[in-house]
């Protein structure tokens, strides 16, 4: 990969996460709620914002790992996105009085997620594809 398509692809990763912690500061207001900060020793903002940036770093990463391959400077732009956006969710998180309980569920769910889609994706696909070349010659073979 050439270095503008690198920095192309950190530029639109970047950007990415950028869109979803600037979204949600612009669109979903805090409001402190004192019953739940004081009972459960946690923010429902801080939970929620770590659920809504979490789930987009990792749709994002998931259309990276699922676009075809003709578009593979956009798969890498969404694959760094994806985890700059997962990144700043679990950063966010324990600064924001969010119990790492789920935290952790979060990474261990998206982890799941990531390996499943990753095998399939990356290993399951190459495997389906076989070469032109090598299916005419079978073809031949069993004429024969």
């Amino acid at each position: 990969m050439t270095a503008l398509r690198v920095v192309y692809s950190l530029g639109i990763g970047i950007l990415l996460a950028m869109i979803v912690g600037f979204g949600i500061t612009a669109f979903y207001k805090h409001s402190y709620d004192y019953y739940s900060y004081y009972y459960w020793g946690e923010s429902d903002y801080g939970r929620n914002v770590l659920i809504i940036s979490y789930i987009c770093g990792l749709a994002f990463a998931l259309l990276g790992l699922l676009l075809p391959n003709k578009l593979h400077i956009f798969k890498s732009g969404l694959m760094v996105g994806g985890f700059l956006t997962i990144l700043y969710a679990v950063g966010y998180a324990p600064f924001n009085d969010v119990s790492l309980k789920w935290v952790f569920t979060a990474v261990i769910v998206g982890l799941a997620i990531l390996i499943a889609v990753g095998y399939y994706s990356l290993v399951m696909r190459k495997k389906s594809r076989v070469p032109a070349s090598t299916k005419e010659t079978d073809e031949k073979e069993a004429q024969v």
